[in-house]
């Protein structure tokens, strides 16, 4: 926070306003795939007064920075109200029920109104989260608080995995090692499946390096290995590509800057990594060419990780939700925020939680169509532009941060995660103002 201030009545208003949309959102997404009224978790009325009480403290946390003078760009406040509107024009003018491949989805007034609610709640979030709070900070110390938050709740799943899911873990190493046949189950730990689980392990190991990148200690990087190691068990095969090369690309980072301080100790980590990794890729490139006549154990646990069935199931998402957005020109706004996700979840059967479109991209246009891809697009754009433009004045945590981006980005190809992007683009938004650095003539 800015030196000198201390804690202020707006940072409790944030807290109070980000309470209450956790909550919400919580028991918004269990309420959102109920359709027996008994199953509902909380009343509309519950609903209005913890929207109410949320918006009234994220309205008190805006007006006090106002006062300090500490606000988003003007640009920025009118895009976040003109999609907010945008938003809300395909939920209002829903019908009050959506057929599709013969399965008639009932849109019931209570749903509309927590759709509505939701959307209101997370664009304030996003705008008063990322895009005015990031203007508080001076120094990167808040960085450190943040990054043992997380690693204090991802390793929390890690360790209830290990208490909950201890038959599934050992079953994993007695197949991997030939102790035992049988089928490899992924932890799910406290979270709603084994993708949740994968993508907080990834956010674990980038936070490790964010710490890092702040105030430099070797313990991070066995903080991040360890998170690695843990995002093995989920068998999420894009979280584990993503986290095994963010990791690598970091520390070959890392060993190039400093190769003019280190040049013997850096020489010999780079033959070693580098023997290592290679060493990894012709084992199992060898062990999947032979088809089991080579370390037949390890081929039938990447087997069954590599053909779980999970990439046609997601291709048969994609393609009912373009039909379902082909209707009545649904891609020019969307079908609205949380529709389409209630859709899809009535159409493919689902019954343990609201189904998702498996790709940001298709997940934006289906909630807000090309307005909100325009938009996500052009704040994807402008991170790289930061980034591009801090550089300079801080080089391993604007490197990173855009490599988290990047990563993430990638990984919205077959997961909904585009809001934890917003995560990372903070983290570049506080860099550039810690800076000075002005990106399109704008601090």
């Amino acid at each position: 926070m800015q030196k000198g201030n201390g804690f202020r009545f707006s940072d409790l208003a944030l807290l109070v306003g980000v309470g209450a949309f956790i909550i919400f959102m919580v028991y918004g997404q269990m309420y959102m795939f109920h359709q027996d009224p008994s199953k509902i978790n909380f009343s509309v009325g519950t609903a209005t007064l913890i929207f109410s009480f949320g918006m009234i403290a994220f309205i008190c946390f805006l007006v006090g920075e106002a006062i300090r003078k500490n606000k988003a760009h003007w640009l920025i406040t009118l895009l976040f109200i003109g999609l907010t509107i945008v938003g809300l024009v395909p939920i209002i003018l829903s019908k009050d029920s959506f057929t599709f491949n013969e399965i008639t989805v009932s849109l019931r007034y209570e749903n509309k109104i927590i759709f509505v609610y939701e959307l209101v709640m997370m664009m304030t979030f996003i705008y008063s989260g990322i895009f005015v709070l990031s203007r508080r900070f001076h120094s990167y110390g808040f960085l450190i608080v943040l990054s043992y938050i997380v690693f204090a709740f991802v390793t929390s799943i890690a360790i209830y995995s290990y208490v909950k899911e201890y038959e599934n873990i050992a079953n994993y190493f007695l197949v991997l090692f030939g102790y035992k046949e049988g089928t490899l189950t992924p932890v799910i730990s406290y979270m709603i499946n084994p993708n949740a689980v994968g993508m907080a392990m990834l956010v674990g190991i980038i936070f490790a390096f964010i710490a890092h990148a702040v105030k430099p200690h070797w313990w991070y990087y066995p903080i991040a290995l360890f998170f690695l190691l843990n995002l093995m068990l989920t068998y999420c095969r894009g979280s584990i590509a993503l986290g095994v090369l963010v990791f690598i690309i970091f520390v070959y980072y890392r060993l190039i800057i400093t190769f003019k301080k280190h040049k013997v100790r850096n020489i010999v980590l780079i033959c070693l990594y580098s023997t290592l990794i290679v060493g990894v890729g012709v084992i199992f490139g060898i062990t999947i060419a032979l088809k089991g006549s080579f370390l037949p154990h390890l081929h039938h646990a990447l087997d069954m990780i590599t053909n779980s069935g999970t990439l046609e199931s997601r291709v048969d998402i994609y393609k009912d939700c373009f039909a379902i957005l082909k209707i009545d020109n649904g891609y020019i706004l969307g079908r609205g925020f949380g529709i389409i996700n209630l859709i899809l979840t009535n159409v493919h059967g689902h019954n343990s939680y609201v189904l998702p479109t498996h790709n940001a991209f298709i997940g934006v246009l289906g909630e807000g169509g090309i307005p909100f891809v325009a938009g996500y697009l052009g704040l994807t754009i402008y991170a790289y532009v930061m980034a591009f433009k801090t550089f300079k004045k801080s080089k391993d945590l604007t490197f990173i941060s855009i490599l988290a981006i990047t990563a993430f980005l990638a990984y919205s190809v077959i997961e909904t995660i585009q809001y934890v992007m917003y995560l990372f683009i903070f983290i570049l938004l506080m860099v550039r103002h810690v800076t000075k650095v002005k990106c399109f003539g704008v601090l």
